[in-house]
């Protein structure tokens, strides 16, 4: 009997699995110490982009080429046999801030956004990267010329936008990327995480205008969303947007909205379209 027993703890202990997050561990220990041709180690985000029994590492590495410009290597590694591989790269040249624009469930699996801003409008050129079948990763989409552009996953679709009004959502169907029709006020609600405060734009004879108070009294910790004030709007927005008066919030493009930081009174100039008057709204922020 004891002999038995003996085995099957044997047995036992030959079948424990590998800890997973230790092995992640360990390979983000490595890339932070590795270098590509010059390149090193600039972020990484840990994301089940198939059906893998573990995540996979989509890291970024960056290599200086003058004071303005930097190439870039986007690299996913997938756990394969207790072995760590490379499924995916991406070499990106002559670019300012290649970066995470968002990462999230699309689909089946996460997907990340991969992309750079150039010029005084912030045009954005960017890289879906994911995987249709579960199996193969690669670029699904690539999107460029977006003014004051953005991205977001949320709630199994993909936004691309323009500040904080959505221009386009697509989602899966079949295993494949597709258009899911015209973005409305409702989306850029969800884009911007539905936040405390919502500054409305609504189209009326032909002008744009902002619709909502001039005075808000929030928190610290608070969000202050800009989009399409009626749920069902499919219109086109194009608004600007400065600040005045003490630092009171920045924007956080992670979440398409003002995140408010600190206490004091800061004023928003909003020019609610192209050529259209601008309006001063009061913020003012408590602890």
């Amino acid at each position: 009997m004891k002999k038995v027993g003996l085995t099957l703890l044997a047995l036992s202990l030959c079948t424990v699995p590998v800890d997973a997050s230790s092995s992640t561990d360990k390979k983000v220990s490595q890339l932070k110490k590795e270098s590509i041709q010059g390149h090193t180690y600039l972020m990484h985000q840990t994301l089940q982009m198939n059906q893998s029994s573990s995540k996979e590492i989509v890291s970024i590495f960056k290599k200086k080429r003058d004071a303005f410009f930097n190439d870039y290597i986007i690299r996913i590694h997938e756990q394969k046999n207790g072995k760590w591989t490379d499924s995916y790269k991406k070499t990106i040249k002559e670019q300012h801030d290649v970066k995470f624009i968002t990462t999230g469930l699309l689909g089946k699996y996460d997907h990340a956004v991969v992309g750079y801003k150039s010029g005084s409008r912030n045009v954005l050129s960017a890289y879906l990267i994911g995987s249709t079948d579960g199996k193969m990763l690669k670029t699904v989409q690539t999107k460029d010329g977006l003014l004051m552009g953005n991205a977001k996953i949320a709630k199994g679709n993909l936004y691309y936008l323009n500040r904080s009004i959505t221009l386009s959502k697509y989602t899966y169907k079949k295993n494949k990327l597709v258009s899911a029709g015209k973005p409305n006020g409702q989306d850029d609600r969800i884009a911007a995480e539905k936040p405390k405060v919502w500054l409305g734009l609504e189209q009326q004879s032909g002008k744009t205008r902002f619709v909502g108070k001039r005075s808000y009294t929030v928190h610290v910790g608070d969000r202050i969303g800009i989009g399409r004030n009626l749920l069902t709007d499919t219109k086109d927005y194009e608004y600007s947007l400065h600040l005045k008066g003490h630092y009171t919030m920045d924007w956080d493009f992670s979440r398409v909205s003002l995140l408010t930081k600190q206490p004091g009174t800061t004023y928003l100039v909003l020019s609610p379209g192209l050529g259209e008057k601008s309006v001063d709204i009061e913020i003012i922020v408590k602890k």
